[in-house]
């Protein structure tokens, strides 16, 4: 086991030399895909998407794939619906099994799948120069979607480390145009040992570029370290805080916090915030977060009170508020089978 672990850090540390190089060769504001900025599980939104050290949900398969770890024999599913703005709808869903793979011992499996778009978009076509094969197309309107496919793998090192990679495939279609490119995530957190102190580091969206007719973009890629801890946990009670810092390609260094508050291990009440999220200025020309508070809830549901016993199911609920947009409602459904 102490000889696997360097192995997987190596590739970590050539993953963030990677993202170093392309950080510094390419400018800020010139990245595509932006829908893979969203946060994706009412539970991660809720926290202000400070979950990098996030553990046990299917969800962060979409964060940090080292998040996903779960016990041999152990199944979990989610499903997020999310009415994003603009009236653009977003769907996400995973599947995670925890195996005993040949060679590489105790693993999680995770697929992930999430879209977006919109149909029916009034098209302006005589806006379109004339360099853009359009003239073809005759119809008042277009469809825009926008989808992300990943193969994540996850694995406990230690009882104390675990790390995890996802090679994921990413389309877009505009009218009749497409792009596709294909990325890496890649993550670790590491259990301190104290009032469930976690440290952990990712690396979103490294890939190739998408190229629509003749324009080429880099995604939108993201270098995050992060850290949790129990500031209260009485055993019936828990309220646990965590915080990112995250340095994007295309933006400047982002803050974000959450904290999340747990009764019985059956209710939690969550809130975070998103510091210089898109920065905005207010009326008196002071930097503010376009994106401002989230908040929301989460209930586990005893199933096996109707005769489904070791089957689990929590719904998240999360509300996000924006400054010039609509507010923004998730729903999740997160199942696990023991």
């Amino acid at each position: 086991m102490s000889r696997r672990i360097p192995v997987l850090s190596y590739v970590l540390i050539g993953l963030v030399l990677a993202a170093s190089s392309s950080m510094a060769a390419r400018k800020s504001g010139s990245t595509t895909a932006a829908f893979l900025k969203i946060s994706t599980g009412a539970r991660q939104a809720a926290l202000g998407s400070a979950t990098t050290v996030l553990s046990d949900d299917i969800n962060q398969a979409f964060v940090n794939p080292a998040g996903i770890t779960l016990n041999s024999g152990q199944l979990q599913a989610t499903y997020t619906r999310n009415n994003w703005i603009a009236d653009i709808s977003y769907d996400a869903g995973a599947v995670g099994i925890g195996l005993d793979l040949p060679l590489l011992g105790e693993s999680t499996i995770g697929l992930s799948l999430a879209s977006l778009g919109k149909d029916d978009i009034p098209a302006d076509r005589d806006f379109a120069p004339a360099l853009l094969p359009y003239e073809e197309l005759s119809s008042s309107t277009y469809n825009y979607g926008e989808s992300v496919i990943g193969l994540t793998i996850a694995k406990p090192f230690s009882d104390k480390l675990d790390m995890g990679i996802t090679v994921k495939m990413i389309s877009s279609d505009i009218d009749d145009k497409s792009a596709s490119a294909i990325a890496v995530d890649a993550g670790a957190i590491y259990d301190v040992g104290y009032n469930g102190f976690t440290i952990g580091a990712r690396i979103n969206n490294l890939g190739s570029d998408m190229k629509y007719v003749f324009i080429e973009e880099p995604l939108p890629l993201s270098f995050t370290i992060g850290a949790g801890i129990d500031v209260v946990n009485t055993g019936s009670t828990q309220i646990r805080m965590m915080v990112d810092a995250a340095k994007p390609q295309d933006q400047d260094q982002l803050i974000n916090w959450g904290t999340e508050y747990t009764y019985a291990e059956m209710v939690q009440f969550r809130g975070g915030y998103k510091l210089n999220y898109s920065g905005i200025r207010d009326d008196n020309d002071l930097e503010i977060s376009d994106e401002g508070i989230s908040f929301g809830a989460g209930l586990d549901l005893p199933l096996a009170d109707v005769g489904l016993s070791g089957i689990g199911l929590r719904v998240d609920y999360n509300y996000s508020d924006f400054n010039n947009f609509d507010a923004v409602h998730r729903f999740t459904f997160n199942f696990q089978w023991q």
